[in-house]
C-alpha cells in the first residue's frame, strides 16, 4: 500500500493509481485525468482546471478547492456507502 500520491503542474495527461493508497493530492493541473482504486483517506484537487477523476473502488472524502470544470466518475457502490464531498471557490 502506498502512503500518498501527489501530482502537480501537469498539462494534458492521464495518471492511473491501481494500488490502494492513503490519499491523492492534485495541485495546479490542467486537462488532467486521474483514475484510482480504493482510497483510505481522501482525494483532493486544488487550483486545477478541466479535471476528470474516476474512482473504481471506494473513496470516503473528495475535496475540490479553486478548481474549474471537474467531472467525477464514481461506481454505484460509492453511492450506497458514505462519501463526503467538499467544494470551495475563492474569487476576486
Amino acid at each position: 500500500m502506498l502512503l500518498a500520491k501527489w501530482t502537480s503542474s501537469c498539462l494534458p495527461c492521464t495518471s492511473q493509481v491501481p494500488a490502494k493508497v492513503n490519499a491523492i493530492s492534485i495541485d495546479s493541473c490542467s486537462k488532467t485525468g486521474v483514475i484510482f482504486g480504493d482510497l483510505i483517506s481522501s482525494c483532493e484537487a486544488i487550483n486545477c482546471s478541466r479535471l476528470q477523476l474516476q474512482c473504481t473502488g471506494s473513496v470516503p472524502t473528495l475535496a475540490i478547492e479553486k478548481t474549474d470544470g471537474v467531472q467525477l466518475y464514481l461506481p454505484e457502490t460509492v453511492g450506497r456507502l458514505v462519501c463526503d464531498y467538499f467544494t470551495f471557490t475563492n474569487g476576486n
